[in-house]
């Protein structure tokens, strides 16, 4: 009799139930569908530790503003590459008391400049050394942070100024106070012109105008002085008439103020419009008259003498005279100021016969 299991009955059995199990295994299990889009390892970047850069290029740290001013920015990661939409800034401003005024972290674009405004109600609002803090950061891609230091130049202070230096008027007396306008100079004489200057930080200097012609910077009579001097420059007048004189300061923030213009004048002689003699002939009984017109530019007081050219004199501004020989006579009559300005006028010959 033969075994079972060398049957055919059971191979047969066999095979069936092998084929149901397959059957079965396909029909109830899920099947897998295929993805074509292969996400990225988890750590694509771990081996990316180090932080990016970011670094203020410009404006110098240290500097003086006075408005509006653009802060250059270089960021760069060379490992994972910068995330574009990581890019800040943040400013500290300080008042002279230390009080702080931080305007937050805010975004920017990488490596582009940063508009930081300054002045009254804005974001740069005091004045003042060190007034200003400037922050720049930035991450890459592995989420590195860059963490702002003055070493890594992702950090700069600037000076905050906007107010102009004040100026005192133009003198050459002893000060100030004692000096008189229009300032009186005379030709080809040297004088010194001061001026007092004020500023909230530093004045840098100051340059003198004599009719609108820069004659070079002026000295201050205490060297290293800041918030309060005295400037000086000296200048020779080469010609009678009158000078306007003016001068220009900085301080250091470059803020410029232009002083008040005021006159020197060297003392300008008197103008003598007219002189005559009435009549210009007559015999040695004619009573003459003399008389002249003149003005003075200064409003000085004026002295008269008339010369008529017989030895004879006057110095009435309006005058007679007789002449007792025959002739021909050239009159003439000189006007001065009290400051020794002087004018000549002659008349018209005058002839004289006997009677």
């Amino acid at each position: 009799m033969k075994k079972f299991w060398t049957s055919k009955k059971f191979w047969l059995i066999t095979i069936t139930l092998i084929g149901i199990g397959v059957f079965v295994y396909f029909l109830l299990l899920p099947r897998k569908i295929p993805n074509n889009h292969t996400p990225p390892p988890q750590n694509e970047f771990k081996g990316d530790k180090g932080e990016p850069a970011s670094q203020i290029k410009s404006p110098t740290k240290d500097s003086w503003q006075n408005k509006d001013f653009i802060i250059d920015v270089l960021d760069e990661d060379l490992d994972s590459g910068l995330n574009p939409d990581s890019c800040q800034y943040k400013i500290l401003t300080y008042k002279l008391d230390g009080t702080e005024h931080s305007s937050g972290w805010l975004n920017r674009k990488c490596n582009l400049g940063i508009n930081i405004p300054v002045g009254e109600e804005k974001m740069c609002n005091l004045e003042g050394e060190k007034a200003s803090w400037i922050f720049v950061r930035s991450k890459d891609k592995a989420d590195n942070l860059h963490f702002s230091t003055e070493e890594k130049k992702s950090v700069n202070y600037y000076h905050i100024d906007w107010t102009k230096p004040s100026l005192g008027k133009i003198f050459i007396d002893k000060t100030e106070k004692d000096q008189t306008y229009p300032i009186q100079i005379e030709k080809d004489k040297e004088y010194a012109f001061k001026m007092k200057v004020f500023d909230n930080f530093k004045i840098i200097g100051c340059n003198l105008y004599v009719d609108g012609k820069n004659q070079g910077a002026m000295s201050p009579t205490i060297l290293g002085c800041k918030k309060e001097c005295i400037f000086t420059k000296n200048f020779i007048p080469k010609n009678n008439g009158v000078y306007e004189i003016s001068t220009i300061c900085k301080d250091a923030a470059g803020n410029l103020t232009r002083s008040e213009t005021v006159e020197a004048r060297t003392n300008l002689p008197p103008k003598i419009s007219s002189c005559q003699a009435i009549p210009t002939n007559g015999n040695t009984q004619t009573e003459f008259q003399f008389k002249v017109a003149a003005t003075d530019p200064d409003n000085d007081t004026l002295f008269f003498l008339w010369d008529f050219d017989d030895g004879k004199n006057s110095a009435l501004k309006n005058s007679s005279h007789s002449y007792f020989q025959a002739g021909t006579y050239m009159p003439l009559v000189k006007v001065f100021d009290k400051k020794g300005g002087q004018g000549i006028c002659q008349t018209a010959w005058i002839r004289v016969i006997k009677k």
